[in-house]
């Protein structure tokens, strides 16, 4: 558990710092519900937390996000529905339960994330 919590810190802070000041440190914080909570929920309210994440990392240039970054993780996320979303997190979700006791948002990121790095490689490899 301790790797795959560095793992995600790792992938968050070199997601959102931004090219022009790489030194800067960034703060990711705790988030409004972990995936024990994200289990009780309602599947209309799961789904509308996955959307509100990945509309906000969108949003993250706003907030001084790397745009190359974020923008490169929002193409990906181009022809994605909200349920296909969906269906990658709570794959990624339910074959980590050892997760459950951490923010939520970082085991969105992380689904999309790796789902984006497998269609980058199934793309380059049918070239």
């Amino acid at each position: 558990m301790r790797k795959s919590g560095l793992f995600c810190v790792l992938v968050v802070l070199f997601f959102f710092c931004s090219a022009a000041g790489a030194e800067t440190v960034v703060n990711i914080r705790k988030g409004l519900a972990d995936g024990n909570q994200f289990n009780k929920s309602s599947e209309a309210l799961q789904l509308s937390y996955v959307a509100g994440i990945l509309d906000g990392i969108k949003m993250a240039p706003l907030l001084g996000g790397s745009e190359e970054l974020t923008g490169a993780f929002a193409d990906c996320l181009v022809g994605l529905s909200v349920n296909q979303a969906m269906g990658i997190v709570l794959k990624e979700h339910h074959a980590h339960p050892e997760w459950w006791d951490t923010p939520m948002h970082l085991t969105v990121y992380r689904a999309i994330l790796n789902a984006c790095e497998n269609f980058r490689e199934t793309a380059e490899a049918q070239k």
